[in-house]
């Protein structure tokens, strides 16, 4: 059985002091079963979680992924159009991928470092929700993984059958196409600020 959704669930008990699975469930509002189909299914209520961290101003970075900073850098050697977005583009980096409780929808959760769509700020947790590269639609936010595995929160505008651009991230002009460029695209539903971690 995979141990992530318990390592999420033993860190929040953690930084809310508390000792056993009852008092959790007490705390989230759910009963003890649900808790134990968490752990058993290695799923999550995000929702849930992200609410009491929020009141209890508890990291999110160290909740969900054990780290104390959301920053990280992605490197390709390939000389590649997508390593040229990549090194110059704002960047995401994916660190893990969950479903959602009572849902079929594959979610992920990604950091982001740098900011250039102006909807999304750095230093912020960004829930997407993945979807299939044929799609994409314009004035929607995407997260988007290129061939090389680089990332680039953005929005695709078309410029001809089955060729895009980037609305925002302008360092790299090229047109994309979706089925040659894209590996994998999540469309954004929602972020929230990395708290800095209590001591």
């Amino acid at each position: 059985m995979s141990q992530n959704a318990i390592q999420i669930i033993e860190r929040l008990k953690e930084k809310l002091h508390l000792k056993y699975d009852k008092d959790l469930c007490k705390s989230l509002d759910i009963k003890q079963n649900t808790l134990s189909t968490w752990k058993k299914r290695d799923s999550l209520d995000f929702n849930k979680i992200i609410a009491i961290c929020e009141s209890e101003t508890i990291n999110l970075d160290y909740i969900f992924f054990g780290i104390e900073s959301s920053e990280s850098s992605i490197t390709n050697s390939e000389e590649t159009m997508e390593e040229d977005m990549e090194s110059k583009s704002p960047k995401a980096e994916v660190l893990k991928e969950f479903k959602l409780v009572n849902t079929n929808r594959n979610i992920g959760l990604f950091t982001t470092t740098m900011k250039c769509n102006p909807n999304i700020d750095e230093n912020l947790v960004v829930v997407g929700q993945k979807i299939k590269k044929n799609t994409v639609s314009e004035n929607v936010t995407y997260v988007i993984e290129f061939m090389t595995k680089g990332f680039v929160i953005d929005e695709l505008i078309l410029i001809s059958e089955g060729l895009y651009k980037m609305k925002y991230c302008h360092e790299c002009d090229m047109a994309i196409q979706p089925k040659k460029h894209i590996r994998n695209l999540w469309q954004v539903i929602d972020n929230v600020e990395v708290k800095p971690l209590l001591s």
